[in-house]
């Protein structure tokens, strides 16, 4: 899962404005693909199928992940900067917003990438490994990060006012794993269908051309 770090933008210098290009840019990407694909199925089936359902609210899920990391890092700033007797940002008040930011993000993840194997499911069914395939990746993907999710808020939510060292490092193994964990996906949702486009009886430019089509989907 690539998730963001509040921390991250002002260790390195970089600009608040810097640190939201990038994931404003993709939200847009994301929201323009989201809309034509729900006015692709609703002229093409007449009502919008559950993925469609899932993809649009995953934008949403993205939008608001890195709208609670700027706050995130707004309110990291306040308290680096600001006198401790008088600030009303605190430690716990920053990972508190952590662990908000790590369930949205799990969330978001799963519901980004699900879709895409929905569509595997229902355009390659006949194929039955590939659907398989499908399912499980479907379950290796939502059971672990949903199992992190509960983890997480159970261990940090016990801090009060002082985050134990229990909860950052969990908190902080959670992250790295659930990343890997997403990248995994994305290699296999990558893969899983180019064997079956490659035997379709399209020319190879056709073929091909349709690969990178599916492959395009992770990003």
């Amino acid at each position: 899962m690539a998730g963001p770090d509040i921390f991250s933008a002002k260790e390195t210098g970089g600009s608040r404005e810097a640190y939201l290009a990038v994931p404003i840019t993709l939200m847009v990407i994301a929201a323009i693909f989201v809309a034509i694909r729900l006015s692709s199925n609703f002229k093409t089936f007449g009502k919008l199928l559950f993925d469609d359902y899932v993809a649009a609210i995953a934008v949403v899920l993205f939008a608001a992940t890195y709208a609670l990391s700027d706050i995130g890092l707004a309110e990291y700033s306040q308290m680096e900067y600001s006198d401790p007797e008088t600030s009303t940002i605190t430690s716990a008040t920053v990972y508190d917003r952590s662990v908000a930011l790590f369930v949205l993000s799990a969330v978001s993840t799963i519901t980004s990438k699900a879709p895409i194997l929905f569509i595997y499911i229902r355009l390659f069914g006949s194929q039955r490994w590939l659907r398989w395939c499908s399912y499980g990746t479907l379950l290796v993907l939502t059971i672990p990060q949903l199992a992190s999710v509960i983890a997480v808020s159970a261990v940090c939510g016990k801090h009060g006012n002082d985050p134990s060292m229990d909860c950052l490092e969990l908190w902080d193994e959670a992250w790295v794993a659930c990343g890997a964990l997403s990248l995994a996906v994305d290699v296999v949702i990558l893969l899983s269908p180019i064997p079956v486009i490659l035997q379709l009886k399209l020319p190879v430019r056709k073929r091909l051309g349709l690969a990178l089509v599916f492959a395009s989907g992770i990003l």
